[in-house]
């Protein structure tokens, strides 16, 4: 390889091919970026081509990879055509070797391997496996600086604009996979070398190609920690919970839940002034918003359950309700129509028909609990009736249904 590595160089055909986060081709000062408005095929095909470049490529294969919903007559022909095609691309581009690097043998065409090609999905996953190969004993400090490399290679999904390619999906999958597991890694060491600046960075930049990923957000949670951004903490972890709550209709895991503990600790564990405690008890969450009071579950449930001791003794008037979002029979096409998420506008509504003494959560993908206070059963029904009249006003397909009940105390 180091032959092929000098001679390349010497004929100025040392290529840099990018996977990750895009597509190019570049050689000294020539460089060759995809254009996928003009001519797709013909990328997509010099794609699979250096995805697949250690072995030959059949016509048969590059037509069912290229043209997998059409019938080639003569796919011999319509790869011959393509191959044209591709070089011709390479020269006009200015890549040095233009015509040499697609190769024909065996029946088939290939990448000319013989001219280095450095392609950046190879090199990061051989960064990965030198960092957690079998039996590498290596100080986690190098192990950090090859993950680190890694991590900084990976620009994003594997070829972006074929990423629904049939052929193209595994790949996609298999280095996203490594990304994350790099990233794991980095933070778990950065985080036991107290490098939590390091640790937020890359948990940002990791949380914007996987927003999902659990353990990334608890990393990073603990590396705001490590900075004493405890406030900062605590807000990202109420961010999340709400995130959670909006995408997937669920509580943050216990993990995540064990972070929030420790943040409360920490900003609670140091004694503080009345006056400061007061003054950011006010400005927490929605209160400072007209009409009602939008809380988590977890705090919605502590909060009933005060209430639920003291409504033998007060005997204040308590009604929960339930609203819950009924999806119509022909939900696509309704979504077609309407393109408003309904629980947004069923939660603006709420906000603004209730007073500031009630509070709500939302306890499912498409349900809302309320909590509202010193009222008639008779008010209760009229406040219900008075939301879904102005949520069927917004001409949403989904249907609102409600049920209601009295407080059960707590004896």
């Amino acid at each position: 390889m180091e032959k092929n590595r000098n001679e390349s160089e010497r004929e100025g055909c040392l290529l840099n091919v990018q996977m990750l986060g895009g597509f190019s081709i570049r050689s000294g000062e020539s460089y060759l970026e995809e254009n996928s408005k003009r001519a797709p095929k013909l990328w997509k095909a010099l794609q699979y081509l250096i995805a697949f470049r250690h072995k030959s490529i059949t016509p048969d294969e590059l037509v069912d990879a290229i043209w997998p919903e059409e019938e080639q007559s003569d796919p011999k022909n319509a790869m011959h055509n393509m191959i044209f095609r591709i070089r011709s691309v390479l020269i006009a581009s200015g890549i040095p070797c233009g015509k040499n690097l697609l190769v024909y043998s065996g029946g088939g065409y290939s990448w000319n391997n013989e001219l280095v090609c450095v392609v950046d999905a190879e090199e990061f996953e051989k960064l990965y496996t030198r960092a957690t190969g079998a039996g590498a004993e290596i100080e986690d400090r190098t192990r950090l600086q090859l993950l680190l490399q890694a991590i900084d290679l990976y620009k994003g999904d594997f070829l972006p604009s074929a990423g629904y390619e049939m052929w193209a999906v595994p790949l996609t999958n298999y280095y996203k996979a490594i990304y994350l597991k790099c990233v794991h890694l980095a933070l778990e060491i950065l985080l036991q070398e107290g490098e939590g600046l390091q640790a937020e960075m890359i948990g940002e930049k990791a949380l914007l190609i996987d927003p999902f990923d659990e353990k990334i957000h608890e990393y990073r949670l603990q590396a705001l920690m490590k900075q004493s951004k405890y406030a900062a903490a605590l807000e990202e972890y109420k961010k999340l919970a709400v995130f959670l709550y909006d995408e997937l209709g669920v509580d943050p895991p216990q993990s995540l839940r064990a972070v929030y503990h420790d943040i409360q600790q920490q900003i609670t564990g140091n004694e503080r002034p009345l006056e400061e405690l007061i003054q950011e008890w006010m400005g927490v969450g929605s209160a400072g918003l007209p009409g009602a009071y939008y809380c988590e579950y977890d705090v919605f449930k502590t909060i009933y359950t005060v209430e639920a001791r003291a409504v033998m003794r007060s005997g204040k008037s308590i009604f929960i309700v339930s609203l819950t979002l009924k999806a119509p029979d022909n939900l696509i096409e309704a979504a077609q129509q309407n393109k408003t998420d309904p629980i947004i506008i069923l939660r603006d509504i709420i906000q603004n028909s209730l007073r500031k003494g009630d509070i709500f959560t939302r306890t499912g993908p498409y349900q809302f609990v309320l909590m509202l206070q010193s009222l008639t059963y008779e008010d209760c029904n009229m406040l219900v009736n008075r939301i879904k009249l102005k949520f069927s006003k917004t001409r949403s397909p989904y249907i609102l249904q409600a049920t209601a009940k009295p407080i059960t105390p707590i004896t």
